[in-house]
């Protein structure tokens, strides 16, 4: 089978039909075509010999039998970016503002049909989609609604913008923001059944527009930098406040490692107690201005704890980066 152009496999998009990851480079038993990247094109429509009626327009794509009811998804982000006003502050938007929400939807499209886990529906994304003059156009966006839409809002809020996005701290609150603009949105017209579910969202991302990971991920790397914990052990060993031979002081060097998110369990009078899938708690002592910054079940990445001696954890880089303290902090999850 000869190789498809880039106009030629979106001239041949059966989009009403199954699309299936496979191998490539031959036709299948069913009749359809793969396709270099492992993309299926259905057997109705051979581009080198279109059937009688053309390849299928991309508007007539099926919904999703899970989310088939009322407006699709790219409709819905059309029209909230077109609307102009803030539901919440009832304004009018400035041209910043403006600018600002669109490229946060921009990046909340690329994000919620980029892992396609959905059990009601037969499609995947494929390579090129005819986004036309819309931002918000994918094979995702359109087969599928309100009910896909308000679904991703949690993810993208609490892991993909800090995981995935090289984001500042203040470009994350205005993406959060826009968030609750957008299921609002979706709440006052209608779009969504259960109310309550939509005040679910909002209250379990709000964190998010008060939240400072990167003020907290620097403080963190600014101790290790001044040797923080090993001055405070020091301090504690002379003033003869800890005893060397008590049984519950872990061994010097004994290291917990970064495998799994550290947990802010709790904020104490001296610092966080930290968790992890292991059954060790930890508590990190902390100067009063950085425990003030700690979140309860707020997260950390790929940061390790060593007990220093003195009853002292110091934390640091895992996978020898240790001035890096940690790689993300994460608000509290949903």
């Amino acid at each position: 089978m000869a190789e498809l152009t880039k106009d030629e496999f979106e001239a041949s998009q059966c989009l009403g039909k199954r699309h299936l990851l496979s191998g490539s480079g031959e036709k299948a038993a069913d009749g359809s075509y793969l396709w270099r990247d492992n993309f299926r094109l259905c057997g109705n429509c051979d581009p080198h010999k279109p059937n009688s009626s053309g390849a299928c327009e991309y508007e007539q794509r099926g919904r999703c039998k899970e989310d088939p009811d009322g407006p699709s998804a790219d409709e819905i982000l059309d029209l909230f970016l077109n609307d102009g006003d803030d539901l919440q502050l009832k304004k009018e938007l400035t041209s910043e503002e403006n600018e600002n929400r669109k490229d946060t939807i921009r990046l909340f499209c690329s994000h919620f049909g980029r892992c396609w886990d959905c059990s009601g529906c037969e499609y995947w994304e494929l390579p090129w989609t005819k986004r036309e003059s819309s931002i918000t156009k994918t094979a995702y966006s359109t087969t599928h609604g309100a009910k896909t839409l308000i679904g991703d809002v949690q993810m993208f809020c609490t892991y993909f913008i800090v995981r995935k996005c090289m984001m500042g701290q203040e470009e994350r609150k205005d993406a959060v923001r826009c968030m609750i603009e957008l299921v609002s949105f979706l709440s006052a017209k209608g779009y969504l059944t259960d109310d309550e579910y939509a005040k679910q969202i909002i209250s379990s991302i709000r964190p998010g527009l008060t939240f400072e990971p990167d003020t907290i991920q620097q403080k963190l790397c600014e101790l290790w930098a001044k040797d923080y914990w090993r001055t405070l052990k020091e301090e504690k060993e002379s003033s003869k406040k800890v005893k060397t031979d008590n049984p519950d002081i872990p061994c010097v060097g004994k290291t917990l490692d970064a495998e799994m998110p550290w947990t802010v369990e709790k904020i104490t009078s001296e610092g966080w107690l930290l968790s992890n899938y292991d059954p060790d708690t930890v508590e990190l002592k902390l100067p009063d201005d950085v425990r003030k910054l700690g979140v309860e079940n707020m997260e950390m990445s790929c940061m390790k704890l060593v007990h220093i001696g003195g009853g002292i954890w110091e934390p640091s880089g895992a996978y020898g980066n240790e001035e890096m303290v940690c790689a993300n902090v994460y608000p509290p999850p949903f």
